[in-house]
């Protein structure tokens, strides 16, 4: 089988990086599944950051924190099933 597969990047780094382009969230979608572990996105602040960006602009969002090192298969079952319950049309991981 043959198969071509084109992703564009554009990484943002740096401090406040989320909450200062938050014009580009409201641009990718309007229904955002949240994808995360259980602690090290709230605990560094990230999950807040993302979260209060998401309101501002208007973005209905739902939040997945079931994520482990090295998910099992059921686990991203488990998301997907999350993604399309939602509608989801952005995934933020």
């Amino acid at each position: 089988m043959n198969c071509k597969f084109y992703m564009p990047t554009n990484v943002l780094m740096g401090k406040n990086c989320v909450r200062e382009n938050a014009k580009l969230f409201s641009e990718l979608g309007t229904r955002a599944l949240l994808v995360t572990g259980a602690r090290s996105a709230k605990l560094c602040g990230a999950q807040d950051d993302v979260i209060a960006v998401l309101s501002e602009c208007g973005i209905e969002y739902q939040v997945f924190d079931k994520i482990m090192a090295n998910p099992v298969i059921d686990v991203v079952y488990e998301g997907a099933e999350a993604a399309k319950k939602m509608k989801a049309d952005l995934i933020i991981s």
